[in-house]
């Protein structure tokens, strides 16, 4: 019982940094009031660029992190 719920916890864990940090690039740290940045990237402020790659790249890794996790949990069930 309580190896599944520290399972969820994890899991859990994972989507909510996922979640966060996908409402930080895309909703708190915006450049510009219409939507994705694509070609205004390259006017944007250093501080503004660096911060919106940071979060971009934790994502990445929560996302790798949370599919390394569950292969490893659920790799029996899987075969």
């Amino acid at each position: 019982m309580l190896r599944h719920v520290l399972n969820w916890i994890i899991i859990i864990n994972f989507w909510h940094l996922i979640c966060y940090w996908t409402y930080q690039i895309f909703f708190v740290l915006k450049w510009n009031k219409r939507g994705p940045a694509f070609a205004e990237t390259k006017s944007m402020p250093l501080d503004l660029f660096t911060k919106r790659r940071l979060f971009a790249i934790e994502t990445i890794i929560a996302i790798c992190g949370l599919c390394i996790y569950l292969a490893i949990i659920y790799w029996d069930k899987l075969r």
